[in-house]
């Protein structure tokens, strides 16, 4: 954490003051912003497991954007590129004859 830390400072992030929590509380955290490049607030928590207890590391990443205006269409295609999955034709039809038997449970009067 201190290398991310440091890493983003040098990356010109605005780091903001660590927080220091109460005994029996081991998070290690970061909190940065860019707003040149539409990041309000990035959050970095490290919850450090104890091997012995059982326990493993959890580490949380969280990002708050600027709320600049755009489309947010293009922005997913740009994140993801295009979407390309076509629905999937499950042969359920649209309407049933009155006299034949029900697709799915359904009571006589409806």
């Amino acid at each position: 954490m201190a290398e991310l830390s440091s890493w983003i400072g040098a990356n010109g992030w605005q780091i903001a003051p660590s927080s220091t929590y109460g005994e029996g509380i081991d998070n290690v955290v970061i909190v940065a912003g860019k707003p040149e490049a539409r990041v309000a607030r990035l959050d970095v928590d490290l919850l450090p497991g104890v091997a012995a207890e059982g326990t493993v590391d959890v580490l949380e990443i969280r990002a708050t954007s600027t709320c600049e205006p755009g489309d947010a269409a293009g922005i997913l295609d740009q994140l993801r590129g295009p979407l390309t999955a076509v629905p999937e034709d499950t042969g359920i039809p649209d309407l049933e004859s009155p006299d034949a038997t029900p697709l799915f449970e359904r009571f006589e009067e409806g």
